[in-house]
């Protein structure tokens, strides 16, 4: 647990303390309310607190105060985006009136009479586990062996930031590097390097805006590993006039994971493909761009990650129209590909031409495929009389998914590179026989 996450674990209990509204591009405002707050187990902070001026329909907010600032037993917070609001009024008797208020978002360690505004100049997510995945790692260790027998005599540890790397988004910068901390006691020291993936601007913006992509990059990783995988920690970079210092940050985007998420089984184990090999942190920024403009593409091939698993028939439909739109969209920008006369009779395989000539070789025989693939899902389509069999759609829903995968992000690292590491890995190793067993190929 590193020292930042530790803070927010703080508030699980919950605590009291007072509160205040704050607006998007001003400073603190209005009447402080006491109160009490709490990061639930839903992953949203909670904030209740004395209606002191009831009656009155719900909180008194203008319409520029979206956050809450307030002064807590554990120190100042800010939810800078109050998603939901609520009132209990109370009119005599022994119950008190009471205001509510929640976000998915908390930053802590600041003093809320600094605050100048709602907004941020930067937010980063730390990850673990991704040294592999990126090549870039902030811990080397030297292990000293004796001469006489080779066993272990001493062990050097090195912690030390990566050069930070940087790559355009539009009017946003991505950046990565690692960072450091050491805690614990001296015979038994607590040692974090984790990645650093982070987004800043020039002029300040809401938090969505610069979460957004840190969201888009770790559904990537999470397909990269087969899981959800969540960030370890946050900082954001706040408006507190002329200080300028990173705090932390819980999200519930990047930090919380649902009970229908699964978890990769092992992080240590080989990624289904390498970050490192296919452009780094110019193709991060690819993908987060590609992702923005073409949602309807992208969003087939994180729902696992992200919503849970859903009916075969529904991910067979999700995966079907993503390629459809994949190929439509390209056809719309005149890719001579898409433009082919042939490209609609089967879209399944006019994907499958497009990616590493190792897709045909997991699959069998991407013709057989492709017609298995259509065939099933005009069933679901247009015939309710039939019933899809169940396994059929599966290794057929799932093959898709993945073949839609492997094409974008093809686009993004600018070569097959992608799609060849993703059908030659071995996490897809037994879906690729599932499909060839039940195509007989």
């Amino acid at each position: 647990m590193t020292v930042k996450s530790a803070l927010m674990d703080k508030f699980r209990d919950g605590c009291i303390g007072t509160f205040v509204p704050i607006g998007d591009a001003s400073g603190v405002a209005g009447d402080w309310e006491n109160g009490h707050i709490q990061l639930r187990a839903d992953g949203n902070v909670h904030v209740v607190t004395l209606d002191e001026n009831s009656p009155r329909m719900g909180p008194d907010l203008r319409s520029d105060e979206s956050g809450i600032a307030g002064f807590t037993e554990h120190g100042g917070i800010l939810l800078p985006n109050v998603s939901a609001r609520g009132s209990t009024s109370n009119f005599g008797g022994t119950k008190v009136s009471v205001l509510r208020y929640q976000g998915p978002s908390m930053v802590a360690g600041i003093d809320p009479e600094d605050l100048r505004s709602n907004r941020f100049t930067s937010a980063e997510a730390h990850f673990f586990g991704l040294d592999r995945w990126t090549g870039v790692s902030g811990i080397t260790s030297n292990v000293a062996r004796k001469v006489s027998d080779g066993t272990a005599e001493s062990v050097t540890l090195e912690l030390k930031s990566a050069p930070e790397q940087r790559a355009n988004l539009g009017s946003r910068v991505l950046y990565m590097s690692t960072h450091w901390e050491v805690g614990g006691s001296k015979d038994r020291p607590i040692v974090h390097a984790p990645l650093v993936v982070g987004v800043s601007v020039k002029r300040r913006r809401e938090l969505h805006e610069l979460t957004g992509p840190l969201v888009r990059i770790q559904q990537l990783i999470s397909l990269a590993y087969g899981g959800f995988v969540t960030a370890a920690m946050g900082r954001v970079m706040p408006n507190l006039g002329s200080e300028q210092k990173m705090v932390p940050l819980w999200d519930k985007h990047l930090m919380w994971k649902a009970d229908s998420m699964r978890e990769p089984k092992s992080m240590t184990e080989v990624p289904l493909f390498s970050l490192a090999t296919l452009g780094g942190l110019q193709t991060l920024s690819r993908w987060v761009r590609l992702g923005e403009a073409y949602g309807r593409a992208a969003g087939p091939v994180v729902a696992p990650f992200w919503s849970g698993t859903a009916a075969v028939e529904s991910r067979l439909l999700e995966a079907c129209v993503g390629i459809e739109y994949w190929i439509a969209i390209n056809k719309v920008k005149k890719a001579g590909w898409a433009k082919h006369k042939d490209a609609t009779k089967c879209r399944p395989l006019t994907l499958a031409k497009r990616v590493s000539s190792r897709f045909d070789e997991w699959v069998g025989d991407s013709e057989k495929w492709g017609v298995a693939v259509w065939e099933a899902y005009n069933l679901v389509k247009h015939d309710p009389t039939k019933q899809l069999d169940q396994m059929r759609g599966h290794v057929l829903a799932e093959s898709a998914r993945y073949l839609l995968f492997a094409a974008l992000l093809d686009r993004v690292a600018g070569s097959k590179s992608g799609s060849w590491q993703i059908f030659d890995s071995h996490r897809l190793y037994n879906l690729g026989r599932a499909v060839r067993r039940e195509l007989g190929t």
